[in-house]
């Protein structure tokens, strides 16, 4: 019997750790979404014009 409530905590416990560590997996990839979303979204500026007498 003690042996079976000590496999349960275990059990229990390794679920709360499971279930923390994929609420913070999940919470940083959705951040990382919304950066590329946004990076992505933005227009690509043009280099500027390479003129012979630039600089001059």
């Amino acid at each position: 019997m003690l042996e079976t409530v000590e496999t349960l905590l275990w059990c229990a416990a390794l679920a709360t750790w499971l279930m923390m560590f994929f609420r913070i997996a999940s919470e940083s990839v959705k951040e990382l979404v919304l950066l590329v979303r946004a990076r992505a979204g933005r227009p690509r500026r043009a280099p500027p014009d390479r003129h012979p007498s630039a600089g001059r």
